[in-house]
């Protein structure tokens, strides 16, 4: 496995390379496919360096803190307590195998001195009963080993957990900003997957737009130059001028914003793959013209292996143990401890209604998604279609020119939208996956 991702590193390494090497070729630049910028943001994002080492500090600074306190880093009382729950099951299955092996030797010395029985095998059954006994003695050869284990754990916790409870208010901060992130570590990565696929398709998108808007441009440009030439024959009058003239700085304000826009979403997307910011590349196109699949019947998925669901569980695990430690002798601390495990009860519920929640969520945009691009689908194709008639029309001179190019600019907005439907579908199922993995997409 370490070699594997050694060569992985090395591979990517040279994709690197080769994509520098072509940075003085303006005209060509560096081509990235959406899965190799998925790749170089996991390898190469700062903000997924920066939760690696932040994680390293926390695990540090608890460690640090630990030893201060004189309380061991890889041994402490939740680990003691696992082992003594683990021994005193270990306890529990022997004495219950010597149990069913002493009841089975007394049935079979009673077949044996059963003067109705017919048919007995004396010499199996005297096996029988000497295997018995030969399991009974290695079991409790085993539970003489395990008992004075159980004891010497036993022992140790006691001490350690009364330690650790002292200490709990300068460890807790630590320990549930290592939690944190931890479950960031394993989210933020497929969190960062589905922002790559978002702001990749936005630009690719926003290329289609520029085109759009650049055509717009023409097109008031040359309607200026007609009312122009018409207001110079009499036809026209200054007003429908200014009119055109405003229509024509709309549409270059609109394009000088997209090109600003386009920009920052390009530094934004090199920031995220780690690439200088005068690094020059190109987007490879996304087919997404594709069906997707997801479950049609009104199931919802089991949440209970998710990281979020865990984690509530195992706070409700904590509160449980806590409250099987405190004595109830001590009523306040008693109560204090029956009430966090209430707390933790709860917020286990929540959680899982939250995970549910946001699943059918993520369902109905997703169904939404799709019907919404069946509709700008049918708007495309009435777009197209009106199109081939100004094409024909134009030659048949019942149009002007004009006239062709006006539908030629509609049918690239109408491409331009359904683009935009398609990739809203794609990201609506991206989201619908995450979703069934417990995990909600966050808001940019």
């Amino acid at each position: 496995m370490q070699r594997i991702k050694e060569v992985s590193k090395i591979m990517l390494l040279i994709f690197i390379f080769m994509m520098f090497s072509n940075v003085s070729r303006v005209d060509a630049g560096g081509v990235i496919s959406l899965e190799q910028a998925k790749l170089l943001v996991r390898e190469q994002s700062k903000d997924l360096r920066l939760l690696e080492l932040s994680r390293s500090q926390a695990e540090l600074a608890l460690a640090i803190t630990k030893g201060k306190f004189g309380i061991g880093s890889y041994y402490d009382s939740s680990d003691m307590k696992q082992d003594i729950d683990n021994l005193e099951n270990l306890i529990e299955e022997r004495q219950n195998a010597i149990k069913i092996l002493e009841d089975s030797i007394e049935l079979w010395k009673e077949q044996k001195e059963d003067p109705e029985a017919v048919e007995i095998d004396l010499e199996e059954l005297d096996r029988q009963i000497s295997e018995a006994y030969q399991e009974i003695a290695e079991y409790r050869d085993q539970l003489d080993a395990l008992r004075p284990a159980l004891v010497s754990v036993v022992l140790r916790y006691h001490p350690a957990k009364a330690q650790e409870d002292a200490a709990k208010p300068q460890l807790e901060p630590f320990e549930k900003a290592l939690d944190q992130l931890s479950d960031a570590q394993v989210v933020q990565p497929k969190l960062m997957d589905y922002r790559v696929e978002q702001l990749y398709l936005s630009l690719l998108a926003m290329g289609q737009q520029e085109e759009a808007l650049v055509k717009a441009a023409q097109l008031a440009r040359r309607g200026l130059e007609i009312e122009e030439l018409k207001l110079r024959l009499g036809m026209s009058t200054a007003m429908q001028v200014n009119s055109a003239k405003e229509q024509l700085a709309q549409r270059e304000d609109a394009l000088h914003n997209l090109i600003t826009d386009i920009e920052d979403s390009s530094r934004n997307f090199l920031y995220m793959a780690g690439l200088p910011f005068d690094f020059k590349f190109q987007l490879a196109p996304v087919n997404l013209d594709t069906d997707y699949k997801i479950e049609s019947d009104g199931t919802i998925p089991d949440f209970t292996n998710s990281l979020s669901y865990r984690r509530a569980y195992i706070k409700l695990q904590d509160a449980l143990d806590d409250l099987d430690d405190t004595s109830e002798f001590d009523r306040n601390e008693y109560r204090l401890a029956e009430v966090n495990v209430g707390e933790a009860e709860i917020q286990l519920q929540k959680t899982l209604i939250e995970l549910e929640k946001n699943f059918l969520s993520r369902k109905e945009k997703f169904h939404s998604a799709v019907s919404a691009e069946k509709t700008v689908a049918l708007s495309l194709e009435q777009a197209r279609s009106r199109n081939k008639t100004a094409a024909l029309q134009l030659k048949l001179g019942m149009i002007a020119p004009l006239d062709l190019d006006q539908a030629e600019f509609g049918l690239l907005q109408a491409e331009l939208a359904h683009y935009s439907a398609q990739m809203q579908k794609h990201l609506a199922f991206s989201a619908y996956l995450l979703a069934l993995e417990g995990i909600e997409i966050q808001l940019y």
